[in-house]
């Protein structure tokens, strides 16, 4: 949707290594808006007409480090931009490379596009062009203006184990856990060992806390963990 094609997408195993490195410094970037007399004498015509309606933008070929926060204060150097979303992949979070942005005027983003389109940033010579209004489909703002936080490959991890298991699978592990415990513990007595383990106390509701034995500092973290899991899966099935 919108004009986007595979050109605009590089690997996602590059995404991986290569995000985790510096965002864009946005004072090294020249403020269009300002710097170039013409735009700006497009820009300030734009401001008096005020014709109401929006228009959506998209932008392709955006290196990495350029993300929702840097591209929302660059774009908004034109003018007011009322929606964003940086495509990403939903397994890694990585961005693939493409964007949508709204701004409050359809004037402004033709201003934008001109400008922009084949503009080199960072190695990069970006796409930019204005999409028919009757090609903007509602689900192409799914996501947009979402805080992203990048989750770690260990809780993806413990999140991809936590799906495989149905609420009554996990009690059945559990309960499984705890006799082989149980198992561990009187072979050790029938050794004549004078031993005994903590072992492990599981969590299946919150309100497990309300036992005085189990509202330990380890099991308040246990709880905790889980819950965050809970919110990650949430938040990467929105």
């Amino acid at each position: 949707m919108g004009g986007s094609d595979s050109s605009d997408e590089e690997s996602e195993s590059e995404d991986e290594v290569v995000e985790a490195g510096p965002r864009v410094d946005m004072g090294s970037l020249p403020m269009v808006a300002k710097d170039d007399k013409s735009v700006s004498a497009r820009l300030e015509q734009a401001q008096k007409k005020k014709d109401g309606r929006r228009g959506t933008l998209y932008l392709g070929r955006i290196p990495h480090g350029f993300y929702e926060e840097e591209m929302r204060e660059y774009f908004g150097q034109f003018g007011e931009v009322t929606r964003l979303r940086l495509a990403r992949n939903r397994k890694t979070g990585a961005s693939k490379h493409y964007a949508y942005i709204e701004m409050s005027s359809r004037t402004v983003a033709d201003i934008v596009a001109d400008t922009m389109n084949n503009y080199l940033l960072k190695g990069h010579l970006l796409q930019c062009r204005v999409i028919p209004a009757d090609e903007v489909h509602p689900q192409l703002w799914v996501g947009a203006n979402k805080t992203f936080h990048k989750v770690p490959r260990a809780r993806l991890e413990k999140m991809h184990h936590e799906r495989l298991r149905t609420d009554e699978e996990r009690v059945a592990a559990d309960k499984g856990l705890l006799e082989k415990q149980e198992e561990r513990r009187r072979k050790i007595r029938e050794s004549g060992i004078d031993y005994e383990f903590e072992g492990h106390h599981l969590l299946h509701l919150s309100h497990d806390l309300a036992d005085p034995l189990l509202a330990t500092p380890d099991n308040i973290e246990r709880l905790r963990e889980r819950e965050r899991i809970h919110e990650d899966q949430n938040y990467l099935n929105a």
